[in-house]
């Protein structure tokens, strides 16, 4: 039985709607907002190997270590994050793979969240592609949305076209009008 490095478990966010083609049907997923889950891989020799049932057993975790293996992981991979912009919507960029997945690390949202203008608003349009602003600044919220709209195509990469309010450290729908289509 060929054993897999828990080193090398990483997590990935993906739709709800449109899981990317080349995720297979038993991958174990959790949601974590409205339309968003985390799905988790092993970087193994060969290329990504999805984790489901037998992939656990084999990396010799249980379920609810998986996550927490896969952050860890995640934020040693991450590096330096840059804030790009003047303000008032930010770009995040990191290492042009795992943009996305900073939504779910809590502890760089807290850090960012005295940086902006009322509740912290996040779009994350594409994996390599997360904004952010406050919910104070019209500015920053039309900005959210253009670049929503300028992402909105097809394929693989493409997330959500909602905006997300960080409440009690979690991500939920921003108002009435938060799809953006």
């Amino acid at each position: 039985m060929a054993k897999y490095d828990k080193s090398a478990v990483f997590p990935m966010v993906c739709a709800h709607e449109q899981v990317p083609s080349f995720v297979p049907d038993d991958a174990i997923s959790d949601r974590f907002a409205v339309d968003l889950s985390l799905i988790y891989y092993v970087e193994a020799p060969g290329g990504r190997v999805f984790v489901n049932a037998d992939v656990l057993e084999k990396l010799g975790l249980e379920k609810y270590e998986l996550l927490l293996e896969a952050l860890k992981n995640l934020q040693a991979r991450l590096g330096k994050v840059e804030r790009v912009g003047r303000g008032p919507a930010f770009l995040l960029r990191a290492n042009g793979q795992d943009e996305a997945c900073l939504m779910v690390l809590d502890q760089f949202w807290e850090s960012i969240q005295n940086d902006v203008e009322g509740e912290l608003l996040v779009a994350i349009p594409a994996q390599a592609c997360i904004l952010f602003t406050g919910s104070k600044s019209t500015r920053g919220i039309i900005a959210l949305r253009a670049a929503i709209r300028s992402m909105a195509g097809s394929g693989d990469q493409k997330l959500s076209k909602r905006i997300y309010v960080r409440r009690n450290a979690r991500w939920q729908e921003f108002g009435d009008d938060t799809i953006v289509v």
